[in-house]
């Protein structure tokens, strides 16, 4: 009779356990890493996005990663609102994707593509870095990061 109820008190635990990992798991998987600053552009004293690994991007006020855009995420969800300005290899342009402002940069000349596409790579590789904007999505001849009011 002992061994049945020190049986029972194994599968108990065991329940218990179990029980407390599944109600633990999705909970810490919400929970996403946020990187804050004070945003001098906004009357907000902090602004955050999330974290995100080098084949996604998240913008300030978003609460999750969103996977790279691809060319028909661009075509279809991207609006150009204005020009910014013109280079040699870039026309650069003020943009939106859903509710946020963001930049569309597209290549001026064919022959200019090697630059732009080593531009384009230089984006991916160096991911979601403190010191570069942030790389959203590419098709084409045509990039889309994100937009700094004050940056050039």
């Amino acid at each position: 009779m002992l061994w049945r109820s020190s049986l029972c008190l194994k599968i108990s635990v065991l329940c218990i356990v179990v029980c407390a990992f599944i109600w633990r798991y999705p909970r810490k998987r919400s929970q996403r890493k946020l990187k804050c600053w004070e945003d001098v552009t906004k009357q907000a004293s902090l602004s955050c996005r999330p974290v995100c690994p080098n084949d996604s991007f998240g913008l300030p006020g978003m609460s999750d990663c969103h996977p790279s855009l691809s060319c028909e995420d661009i075509r279809n969800d991207v609006r150009v609102l204005g020009h910014l300005a013109s280079g040699t290899v870039k026309n650069v342009y003020l943009a939106k994707w859903k509710k946020h402002t963001v930049v569309l940069s597209n290549l001026t000349d064919a022959r200019l593509q090697p630059d732009f596409r080593h531009n384009l790579h230089m984006h991916q590789l160096l991911g979601h870095a403190d010191y570069t904007v942030q790389y959203m999505g590419s098709c084409d001849n045509t990039l889309v990061t994100e937009y700094f009011p004050l940056g050039s």
